[in-house]
């Protein structure tokens, strides 16, 4: 074979192999060092390298898009463990709705004690300007379960430790919350508290039937207010991981602003929002000790 013969064979064996002209021996077309750093020629590999970079195995990339789509069922089906449990707990608290009336008297005496009850004095104010009703009962429905459900999926895809600590937390304060909603129904105000409407259901009864529909709702399930709960623990994942500043400083906000709304939307009593912040809170530290740690690497 002449040299020049030898040659040709030489490159056309780097263009289907990736190897440089200098992993090959002149006598031979079969490379010296491919071995030697651990490669397997192309023609035992079942199909050719383009380059030295591709290297990537498929199987172990299919195999992580299967985990990660197995455990967002998992996810979906904890939740609708979660949604039975309170099911449960608003047809054990619909059995005693005088018992709801009577506790939200006493938590409206309380608050006269305490110089809390603001409610209607709120709502008056609130009413003189439409475009504040608007902004309220828009805070209500947007701040809550979409910002819940964008959360969650950034968290899932993104900080999988932030999303553990995220859904220990809501489940955490959710089934403690279910059995305080069993064990002491409260009306909210629009039903115990003279002079006041829900203005959701007056101004958005058509977005309200979509985001919170009937079926979904425990009309005796004020205190603690987990509509502002949720949101105080949405809004302080958001403050801890985000890594726009002005994206945190706006996570900062919108609780102040759910607490406004509640309020001003004869939904929740304002003893309900302190308890709402008081047990998520504690269920957020709690879940932050216990919750294990994997570096971002999956879930438990």
């Amino acid at each position: 074979m002449s040299s020049s013969d030898r040659f040709e064979r030489i490159l056309r064996w780097n263009l289907i192999s990736g190897s440089p002209l200098t992993s090959f021996r002149w006598g031979s077309i079969s490379p010296v060092s491919s071995r030697r750093r651990g490669r397997v020629p192309a023609s035992q590999q079942g199909f050719a390298p383009l380059s030295r970079s591709n290297h990537r195995p498929v199987p172990t990339v299919l195999a992580g898009s299967r985990t990660r789509r197995l455990v967002a069922w998992q996810q979906l089906a904890a939740i609708a463990v979660i949604y039975l449990c309170y099911l449960g707990s608003r047809e054990l608290a619909g059995l005693g709705t005088g018992r709801a009336l009577d506790n939200a008297r006493s938590i409206v005496s309380l608050e006269n004690q305490m110089g809390l009850s603001v409610e209607r004095g709120i709502q008056r104010w609130f009413l003189r300007h439409d475009w504040l009703v608007s902004i309220a009962d828009g805070v209500y429905l947007a701040a809550h379960w979409p910002l819940i459900a964008v959360t969650a999926i950034w968290l899932f895809r993104r900080v999988p430790d932030g999303f553990r600590l995220l859904r220990n937390a809501m489940f955490a304060s959710g089934m403690v919350a279910f059995v305080i909603f069993a064990a002491f129904p409260v009306s909210p105000p629009r039903f115990s508290l003279g002079g006041v409407r829900d203005t959701v259901v007056e101004r958005s009864s058509t977005l309200h039937d979509l985001l919170q529909p009937a079926s979904l709702m425990n009309e005796v399930a004020a205190m603690p207010s987990i509509h502002f709960g949720w949101n105080f623990l949405v809004c302080l994942a958001i403050a801890r991981y985000a890594r726009s500043s002005r994206i945190r400083l706006a996570a900062l906000m919108i609780p102040v602003l759910m607490a406004v709304a509640v309020i001003a939307t004869a939904n929740h009593y304002v003893l309900d929002v302190v308890a709402g912040a008081v047990l998520c809170a504690g269920a957020w530290a709690t879940m932050e000790i216990w919750s294990p740690r994997s570096g971002g690497a999956g879930f438990t």
